[in-house]
């Protein structure tokens, strides 16, 4: 992951409050902190206690592992295959790449 935990915190405390559309103070005043500690977490200025982190996601109704950015859905992230060219002829390693590509093209 090229960010770092409190970035990622960040953009999601961002999408997950405009997605239930609350403010940062309306935020605030839920968890009992002044407004403008929303705004430094957003910031990256300070981190969230793991406290404060455990009651916005019951606020907003989600995990911890959704403010990490983290996925329980077990799929692969990633396909990875490995053949020596040599094994396979042009047009062996050609359908190899289109079915890669089609494998691909069915996660997005």
């Amino acid at each position: 992951m090229s960010d770092n935990i409190k970035d990622v915190i960040a953009k999601n405390l961002l999408f997950y409050r405009k997605k239930n559309k609350i403010t940062q103070k309306k935020l605030a005043e839920k968890l009992g902190v002044k407004h403008n500690a929303i705004s430094s977490w957003k910031n990256g200025v300070n981190s969230i206690d793991i406290d404060t982190l455990f009651r916005v996601c019951q606020i907003f109704g989600i995990t911890v592992n959704d403010m990490y950015g983290m996925s329980n859905d077990n799929k692969p992230s990633t396909i990875a295959a490995h053949f020596d060219g040599d094994e396979y002829t042009e047009d062996e390693l050609d359908e190899i790449r289109q079915f890669a590509e089609f494998v691909k093209n069915k996660r997005k």
